[in-house]
């Protein structure tokens, strides 16, 4: 898909000598004024974490709301991101450094720990030709034995992100574990607001399971339709990002067999819907336009221009769905696949 130029005015697009600007800035505002839009890709990791231990590497951390998350059950946190932007961020006393999470050297420097995740970085892991090759199996191969090494015995690594092109998110390869932790993830919202009802109604099952099966019924009674996320990142947000975005995004037998091949044992790969919750409809499509750095930057909601709107809002339309539910809760639909496995 090509934009057009009234495309890339309305969204205010930074000339392309200004593309190399980090967004890390503009993610970590959306993040603090909407802390808990994306809290629906964090109930995963209830069963997917280690019941022993208490240390987590964040890699790929950004801004590091999904470690931070889990700073009651693992207080050991260190965070690892490329980007000088998200150095020092973490306010809950968790490490944070600027490294390449895939150097062999940077990483054997590293403590072991009982927990990795990766969640939303794994894509941007690609081969010397890019993401389309051999090489770039080859590249992740050499980067999960590399973490491998730096887990415990018994320790785990998840990696949660956006699926190939198509993929269907009742997706679900290996057995699911039947294990599950203690609520260590809060309910954020307000008693009685509609993200509250809907988040409490989603944390009462015991396994993976059946989490996936009251939540795909959930969002049937909602009506909230289907989406492409790797489609919109492949036909917009490659295009409208000012720093654009090269990534190859995995499919879920992709990964797996690269997590066998890596000595991981008890490996499952599963798609679950992690749709993003807002008050208003507005407040969807800021976030959407900041945390992904859609052109110019607007530092809240009120400071999206219509245009700015009305034109992320129809490549939200083609690729995902924007679903206003009630008069206080608006769902973008979104979903992430999830990969598991564990060092014998």
């Amino acid at each position: 898909m090509q934009l057009s130029q009234k495309d890339e005015n309305s969204l205010g697009i930074l000339p392309a000598q200004s593309r190399f600007a980090s967004i890390g800035g503009r993610q970590s505002n959306a993040m603090r004024r909407l802390p808990y839009a994306r809290f629906l890709e964090l109930l995963p990791y209830r069963y997917l974490a280690p019941i022993a231990g208490d240390s987590v590497l964040d890699l790929f951390g950004g801004t590091g709301f999904a470690s931070a998350a889990m700073d009651q059950r693992f207080p050991k946190q260190l965070l690892v991101d490329l980007s000088p932007d998200f150095a020092g961020l973490r306010a809950n006393g968790a490490r944070a450094l600027q490294g390449d999470a895939t150097s062999e050297v940077m990483f054997s420097r590293l403590p072991a720990v009982d927990f990795i995740i990766c969640h939303a970085g794994f894509h941007h892991v690609l081969g010397e030709s890019g993401g389309r090759s051999a090489s770039c199996n080859e590249r992740r191969l050499e980067v999960l034995r590399l973490w491998k090494q730096k887990l415990s015995r018994g320790g785990r690594l998840v990696i949660a992100d956006v699926p190939s092109v198509g993929t269907n998110p009742t997706t679900c390869l290996g057995r699911l574990p039947t294990n599950s932790l203690t609520n260590f993830l809060a309910t954020p919202w307000p008693h009685g607001s509609a993200c509250n009802r809907l988040v409490t109604s989603l944390q009462n099952p015991t396994s993976l399971g059946h989490y996936l099966t009251g939540l795909h019924e959930r969002l049937s009674q909602l009506d909230i339709g289907d989406a492409d996320p790797a489609a919109f990142f492949d036909n917009a947000v490659s295009k409208l990002s000012a720093s654009g975005h090269e990534a190859h995004f995995a499919a879920p037998h992709e990964l797996l067999a690269l997590f066998d091949s890596a000595g991981f044992s008890n490996s499952v790969a599963f798609v679950a819907p992690t749709p993003w919750l807002f008050s208003t409809r507005r407040e969807a499509i800021w976030f959407a336009h900041e945390l992904l750095g859609l052109g110019a930057a607007c530092a809240t909601p009120d400071h999206l221009t219509e245009s700015q709107e009305a034109t992320l809002a129809s490549h939200i339309s083609r690729y995902l769905n924007l679903k206003i539910v009630s008069d206080d809760l608006c769902i973008l639909s979104w979903h992430l696949l999830f990969v598991m496995g564990e060092n014998p």
